[in-house]
């Protein structure tokens, strides 16, 4: 791996790998693995020039200086100490092959404090994520008979494109249309291996969410609020019939014979309804906003019973709070220089 990045790496302006880490085999190490380096049994004769700088502990490839830490594990590892700042690491040991085993890169030394802001989200989790959230929405709200037009497509895409750029996902991986978003969740989900047990016990709890929802309007009415429980279970049973497949059926174990009654009743009375707001104007469809709001705000009610909600607020030292101060950019030339404007 460091042979084929030294290779590619030029003059040091598109990547640039900075050091390896190994464990030490010899008091002459540096020399052994640099005429390694120069040439290997498979790869042949190193593209380019290697020099080795004793002093520094490093290799000179190409021009550009590559540093050997030695180490016996990977949280042993002090990156900063040779100058390396927020390193991409590239673990090709074979040894560690799990979450746990390659968690062990992030207690390393460095900016990033893992034990108390936990582990950080790749980008395609982050894409996968906020796209779930756009192009999806969109496509379930039609299945249900919402009629949204090309307008309220671009809004919707525009501001979950926000929502991703806040949320760290790079431009380039930022959806502009619905048809974008949807090749692009397809992509991420080809990265992703199938879904373990710990899916399924996510999807059971929000299956069975209606049976325990809080309705403080039937407080006194105990009979009702079971019957009425039932009856949100039912809907959301099948609301969830009509987009699952018999796989996900079965992960989250609602029954084959599932119907989606309720979708089917209701999707032709309210797309007949929400084209007649149009008819009637602005007006009438700022009335029907206030209203859905109002209905919006008691089921959030409903989810939290007596407890307060309120927004998630990160300690101030967390890279998530408001009050967090970033450290200075650092500034990358590539070959096609690009500017963001925030």
């Amino acid at each position: 791996m460091a042979r084929l990045l030294s290779e590619k790496t030029g003059g040091g302006d598109v990547l640039r790998l900075r050091a390896v880490v190994v464990r030490r085999s010899s008091d002459d190490d540096l020399t052994k693995r640099a005429a390694l380096l120069r040439r290997d049994s498979i790869h042949g004769s190193f593209k380019g020039t290697i020099r080795v700088d004793e002093e520094r502990n490093a290799f000179i490839a190409n021009g550009n200086e590559i540093k050997l830490i030695y180490a016996d594990a990977p949280e042993n590892v002090d990156y900063t100490a040779h100058g390396i700042d927020n390193a991409i690491v590239i673990d090709n040991t074979g040894k560690w092959r799990d979450e746990a085993g390659l968690a062990r890169h992030l207690q390393a030394k460095g900016d990033w404090d893992a034990g108390t802001w936990g582990l950080p989200i790749n980008q395609i989790d982050m894409q996968a994520t906020y796209l779930a959230f756009g192009p999806v929405t969109l496509l379930g709200a039609r299945l249900f008979g919402v009629p949204i037009g090309l307008r309220e497509s671009r809004a919707a895409m525009h501001l979950w494109r926000y929502i991703g750029w806040l949320s760290g996902v790079r431009e380039e991986w930022l959806a502009v249309t619905e048809r974008d978003g949807l090749r692009k969740l397809y992509h991420t989900f080809l990265t992703h291996d199938l879904p373990d047990e710990k899916i399924g016990l996510m999807g059971r709890a929000l299956r069975d969410q209606p049976l325990t929802q809080h309705l403080p309007e039937l407080a006194g009415h105990p009979r009702l609020a079971a019957l009425k429980r039932r009856y949100l279970y039912e809907r959301h049973i099948s609301n969830s019939s009509l987009i699952l497949l018999p796989t996900q059926r079965r992960q989250l174990g609602i029954p084959f014979h599932a119907l989606p009654w309720y979708p089917l009743a209701t999707a032709p009375f309210r797309f007949a309804w929400l084209g007649l707001l149009k008819l009637r104007g602005e007006r009438a469809q700022e009335a029907w906003r206030r209203h859905s709001r109002e209905k919006q705000r008691q089921l959030l009610q409903s989810y939290f019973a007596d407890r307060e909600a309120d927004l998630i607020r990160p300690a101030a030292e967390h890279p998530a709070s408001i009050d967090y101060r970033c450290p200075p950019a650092t500034t990358i030339t590539t070959t096609t220089p690009q500017t963001r404007t925030p």
